[in-house]
């Protein structure tokens, strides 16, 4: 991309920005009560997140942090079609992760009063909105 801090480019990014911040705050909020006793007691399928939270919950902050800057330094300096291949490869996996937080979050929100499959088709239509009109933007500039 040619100018990572433009415009342009941001309107590109932020769909792609939002689901990874999304999924810092959805593994985090989706642990259970007993992790915040003992790190060991987490909750996460993804293994070297698992390691960074059985750790502490800062080490996986910060270890966050430091991917999702990365990913969009090394999004900003490919030439397409690179770039895109890795942002839509990257938002691909950080939505099917948020998504398969939805039953756990909803169930400790809501309880059984709503559905989760229903709560996940909406978030998906709010990803899809925010992806669909950003997408939209960055084709017009």
């Amino acid at each position: 991309m040619e100018n990572f801090l433009s415009k342009k480019n941001f309107s590109i990014l932020w769909p792609l920005i939002l689901v990874m911040v999304l999924d810092l705050i959805f593994t985090l909020a989706g642990q259970p009560e007993i992790y915040w006793r003992n790190y060991k007691l987490y909750s996460e399928s993804n293994p070297l997140a698992a390691f960074l939270l059985g750790k502490h919950p800062m080490l996986f902050i910060l270890a966050y942090i430091f991917y999702l800057l990365f990913i969009l330094v090394l999004s900003a300096n490919l030439k397409r079609p690179f770039s895109f291949i890795l942002i839509i490869s990257v938002f691909l996996i950080h939505v099917w992760a948020t998504t398969s937080w939805v039953p756990t979050l909803a169930y400790r929100l809501f309880a059984p009063k709503i559905n989760w499959f229903y709560l996940s088709a909406a978030y998906l239509v709010f990803i899809g909105l925010v992806t669909g009109l950003n997408v939209s933007k960055f084709l017009r500039e």
